[in-house]
């Protein structure tokens, strides 16, 4: 756990007496850690500063969909010279492949189908992601040898 190693001042508070467990799934550098604190889970992201895995976008969409879908709240947020550190509460529910679900495909279409509905009902969102943009942004950074 070096990622946690001289973290901010103000994150201290959250895991100081916390169990901490790294999750080691998904495919960015980023570190992704459970924090279980008074029978409360948070996840902590953190990430280098400056590196493809920039925080800063995912911390933008969540206060901006605070209200708007069901996401984790923001409950702190932090960079220094090296990291930027994301806390997030958890949200209930299981992922949607999880094997709880696994006999019973008919209410895991459903539960998907309302959740898409869901999000295409947010009105003005202000992240631009169309396909052009994107193909626009992956040849800058294959140009700014990013990739």
């Amino acid at each position: 756990m070096n990622n946690l190693r001289n973290v901010p001042a103000g994150l201290q508070p959250w895991l100081q007496g916390a169990t901490i467990e790294e999750n080691r799934e998904g495919m960015t550098n980023t570190s992704v850690f459970r924090v279980e604190k008074h029978n409360h889970d948070h996840y902590l992201k953190v990430a280098q500063r400056g590196s493809e895995d920039d925080l800063r976008a995912e911390l933008s969409r969540l206060l901006w969909l605070q209200g708007r879908l069901p996401v984790p709240e923001v409950l702190y947020w932090a960079e220094d010279a090296e990291r930027q550190y994301l806390l997030i509460s958890e949200i209930p529910g299981v992922m949607l492949f999880d094997d709880v679900l696994r006999d019973q495909l008919p209410a895991v279409v459903r539960l998907y189908a309302t959740a898409l509905r869901q999000i295409h009902a947010v009105q003005g969102c202000p992240f631009d992601m169309r396909l052009g943009i994107k193909i626009s942004e992956a040849e800058r950074k294959l140009r700014e040898n990013q990739i």
